[in-house]
């Protein structure tokens, strides 16, 4: 998203900007590309690693919205965890607190774990209903670009959880059948783009 601009596979006029009033996508979004649990992320973390460091990120950045994806290495057992939806909660009452917008994601698809998926992703869902937040539904963007199980080994790579990789920039609809992150990184661009005028800058509906 903060890559270069994405605003030039936007093809459908919404009646929203293109573009930030001040400056370009790249200089509006920040953090997306930062890696590591100085930042509140890791590879292989559950909902209980997010907690134990984002108030040092939220204190230090003071971001605006943060993109919450958190729940696939929860269902490694193929069972939703007891503590998640409460810990997913927490989760969004320090963002909140700290005047943060979360923007809740749904989990992708998971190769052998159908059932667990589709549980916290109802998990997810709800929660964004009833605290009135943003949701980035990644899970079904993925059926959509990629039905029934063909999303496996395509926009899932061949371990069968981690998004592809490729150009993951590129928001044709070509390379969104075969870039997850590609995939990801959009979805995830059209609700922070709608959360920015509407919300940030107070664009009238």
């Amino acid at each position: 998203m903060s890559w270069d601009d994405p605003q030039r596979f936007l093809t459908k006029d919404d009646g929203l900007p293109k573009t930030p009033a001040k400056g370009r996508w790249r200089d509006a979004i920040q953090g997306a590309r930062d890696k590591g649990p100085k930042f509140g992320n890791y590879s292989g973390w559950r909902v209980g690693n997010l907690l134990k460091t984002m108030d040092a990120v939220l204190v230090r950045d003071r971001p605006e919205a943060a993109i919450i994806m958190i729940g696939t290495n929860d269902i490694s057992g193929n069972r939703v965890p007891a503590g998640y939806r409460a810990g997913l909660e927490s989760v969004i009452a320090k963002c909140l607190k700290a005047h943060c917008v979360p923007i809740l994601n749904t989990i992708p698809p998971r190769r052998g774990h159908d059932a667990a998926v589709k549980e916290i992703n109802q998990i997810i869902r709800a929660l964004s209903l009833e605290h009135n937040l943003p949701l980035a539904d990644f899970h079904a963007a993925c059926l959509r670009a990629r039905p029934g199980n063909t999303w496996d080994g395509t926009i899932i790579s061949k371990d069968g959880v981690h998004p592809s990789g490729g150009k993951t920039n590129l928001y044709s609809e070509v390379n969104l059948k075969t870039s997850g992150y590609a995939l990801r990184n959009w979805v995830n661009f059209l609700v922070l783009r709608r959360l920015h005028f509407r919300v940030f800058e107070h664009l009238p509906e």
